[in-house]
């Protein structure tokens, strides 16, 4: 195998690996975007659970419940929004870690990118110097035919000058 036929065959195989990293760079920033919206909702979720507290409050004002289950029914909500405070923290985690992948995944494409490049480079400068060898051989060639002593193809026969005896 010839070395441009090599270097295509780099140039293909980065090209296919760099798809897939693009590929799996999308669906990290798909990702990115699922967990900030995860985290919106969550927050969204403990802020309107916290706000109950002000239902309670007043509902012990107007003596619907005693102070003993009012209590409970605080201790709960404040339980729903530890809970929900901590699912917006994972999903805050989750979307750094995708921000991170897909960081990741930016660099490795323009890497490889970089590589596919580099190569195209290097086959173009050796389709060049193969072109010019084969300009050059062929030079070569028609300058030794031009150089080489012309032959003179026997047509006829020379008699000879020495007289046989009969």
């Amino acid at each position: 195998m010839g070395s441009v036929a090599k270097t295509e065959v780099r140039i293909s195989v980065a090209q296919e690996i760099g798809i897939r990293m693009d590929d799996l760079r999308e669906g990290a920033q798909a990702e990115v975007h699922q967990a900030a919206g995860a985290q919106a909702a969550l927050q969204e979720a403990s802020k309107a659970v916290h706000r109950l507290n002000v239902h309670v409050a007043a509902d012990l004002e107007g003596h619907l419940y005693g102070e003993d289950v009012a209590s409970k029914v605080k201790l709960y909500i404040g339980r729903a929004v530890a809970a929900l405070d901590t699912l917006a923290q994972r999903a805050s985690n989750m979307q750094m870690t995708a921000n991170g992948r897909v960081q990741a995944l930016t660099v490795a494409v323009q890497s490889v990118k970089t590589f596919q490049d580099a190569e195209k480079i290097k086959m173009e400068r050796d389709v060049e110097a193969e072109a010019r060898e084969l300009t050059s051989l062929k030079d070569r060639r028609l300058a030794e035919e031009a150089s080489a002593p012309a032959v003179v193809p026997a047509t006829a026969k020379k008699r000879s000058t020495v007289k046989r005896r009969a």
